[in-house]
């Protein structure tokens, strides 16, 4: 978003809140808009405005909206497929890459779904799994994987959430850690 269109949305929230905003200097709106545009770089006005909308029509305690909320009311209306199938469908997929998990874990690994993908964790976590009774399987490993795909969708659903920009930097950030802990390593073992 620009800008202009932030400032369109601000307007929007001045307008039908003008009780909290009686205050506010040019300086404020001003550093109000650049927050915004910060955090809603990675939306469309459109998005933004129809975001805007759904908060303003469910809105019941009279206060502003910060641009969490809007981004809230923003990804309610996206579609994601592979984070709207509920746990127990995933685990049908599970049971059923299971099934040739013996020798092929890796190849039923891949097939599963990004979201499903990390709730199992790895292919070398199906081929375990298979190797285990099937009352354990569809007691124990069941509700260990429901848990941990309920929380894995929630978790993926925050992340989509951060702006590209500082995810982008919370990557390299880890790459960063990631290297300079195996340089460490490396120096340790040499010493």
């Amino acid at each position: 978003m620009t800008l202009q269109e932030t400032a369109k949305i601000v307007y929007v929230i001045k307008v039908t809140y003008p009780a909290h905003f009686t205050k506010y200097t040019t300086k404020d709106y001003d550093n109000m808009i650049q927050a915004w545009t910060a955090v809603m770089e990675d939306y469309t006005y459109m998005q933004a405005s129809a975001g805007l909308k759904i908060y303003l029509a469910s809105d019941t305690k009279g206060f502003p909206p910060s641009p969490g909320q809007v981004i809230d009311c923003i990804t309610k209306t996206m579609k994601q497929p592979e984070l709207e199938m509920n746990a127990l469908e995933a685990w049908t997929l599970v049971r059923k890459a299971l099934g040739n998990s013996g020798y092929n874990s890796a190849e039923e690994f891949a097939k599963l779904p990004p979201a499903v993908q990390r709730a199992v964790g790895s292919a070398a976590n199906l081929r375990e799994m298979c190797m285990l009774p099937t009352n354990e399987v569809e007691t124990v490993e069941q509700s260990q994987f429901i848990r941990a795909y309920n929380a894995t969708v929630q978790q993926m659903k925050d992340e989509a959430k951060i702006p590209s920009k500082v995810r982008a930097l919370i990557e390299q950030t880890t790459r960063q850690l990631v290297g300079n802990s195996e340089q460490l390593q490396l120096t340790k073992e040499g010493a």
